[in-house]
């Protein structure tokens, strides 16, 4: 079978694609980039050109590559917003390429138009305040935006499935009847180093990725952060980072002994896992609808809310288990490759990718 996965986030479709290549598939990757993680893809779609030549790369590569991105058995399109609005350059670049192509599915993964209205309404709590107050900061939403729900909409509606990776993503879409189960996010383990997770220095590191600030609640982290070095000076060495490519910063996550993924979500998303894979404890979304992913399988994670004092007494938890940090990290790793393995994960995927689309 021929695959196209269109777009990346945090390197899920590159490690979808090789589990599918391991299966014997022919599966190819193209996208941006995913920004500053600069993740590669077989059909780069981006620049990292500025200027006018960067913005004129970044318009012409796309419809350059239009021949590359048609004939495929499946095309994946991993988000209704992959391409610039302006002009409905966006919309007419995803028409074309579906209709160069069989059938066509989309991923439920990161902020959409659904997320945004379906998902606000249902879930308990949720980044989209911090969002507008720390990543927008003053600008539009476009998943507010009229027209670019119209689209998603559409979008949704042609696809023959809906594939979301958390449960997050999942609730925005309840009223499709071609919405499938959430799906594991996939990861290649073997590309992941696993390092026995102990002390260095006697200290407990805890670290968070800067990515973005409101979408990550990074403000409730630098507030607990605060808290934990005035009360355990001697014991806990906090720290945030971000903006590396992703192998830099797989290779600083290594150094560390919990990671603290993103407050306000369910569910976790592709940094938690990576951290889980090299052997961290990890701090995230682990709430009890995770059941649709897992049954009854329990999380090795620590569930934090969008609250500083849910940090503190998760990493108040693990300072008090410091001694069995190794069984903790073993744990974390032996869960990522059971229940997120690439290659079974591409066996889902396929098995989702051949049944029937619903009626809408």
């Amino acid at each position: 079978m021929r695959i196209l996965l269109l777009g990346e986030f945090s390197a899920l479709h590159k490690n979808l694609r090789d589990g599918l290549r391991e299966l014997g598939h022919e599966a190819v990757v193209a996208s941006v980039g995913d920004g500053w993680k600069r993740i590669p893809a077989d059909i780069d779609l981006g620049s990292q050109a500025t200027g006018w030549r960067g913005r004129l790369e970044r318009i012409a590569r796309p419809v350059w590559s239009l021949p590359k991105l048609t004939g495929y058995d499946v095309v994946q399109i991993i988000n209704p917003l992959l391409f610039s609005r302006k002009g409905g350059y966006n919309s007419g670049l995803l028409r074309a390429i579906l209709a160069g192509n069989d059938r066509a599915f989309l991923v439920g993964a990161g902020s959409d138009a659904f997320y945004w209205r379906e998902g606000r309404q249902t879930l308990a709590y949720g980044p989209f305040d911090d969002i507008i107050r720390y990543d927008l900061k003053g600008e539009a939403c476009p998943w507010l935006d009229p027209k670019v729900r119209a689209f998603n909409l559409w979008l949704a509606q042609r696809v023959e499935g809906i594939l979301p990776i958390m449960y997050d993503y999942w609730v925005g879409y309840q009223a499709f009847p071609h919405r499938r189960a959430p799906l594991p996010i996939p990861v290649n383990v073997t590309g992941i180093p696993y390092q026995e997770n102990t002390l260095h220095g006697g200290k407990l590191r805890v670290f968070h990725g800067l990515n973005r600030e409101g979408f990550k609640g990074t403000h409730y982290v630098r507030e607990a952060f605060d808290h934990l070095q005035r009360h355990y000076p001697h014991e806990v060495e906090c720290s945030i980072e971000g903006g590396m490519p992703l192998p830099a910063y797989l290779e600083h996550l290594g150094k560390m002994n919990v990671v603290i993924d993103q407050t306000s979500s369910y569910s976790c998303g592709v940094n938690a896992l990576f951290a889980l894979a090299l052997g961290k404890v990890v701090l995230g979304g682990a709430e009890p609808e995770n059941h649709l992913l897992y049954g009854d399988a329990p999380m090795p994670v620590l569930n934090i809310t969008p609250d500083a004092g849910s940090i503190v007494r998760q990493v108040e938890a693990v300072l008090a288990q410091r001694a069995d940090l190794a069984q903790l990290g073993a744990a974390s790793r032996e869960f990522v490759a059971t229940h997120h393995d690439h290659v079974r994960v591409a066996e889902r995927y396929l098995a989702a990718w051949a049944q029937p689309k619903k009626a809408v």
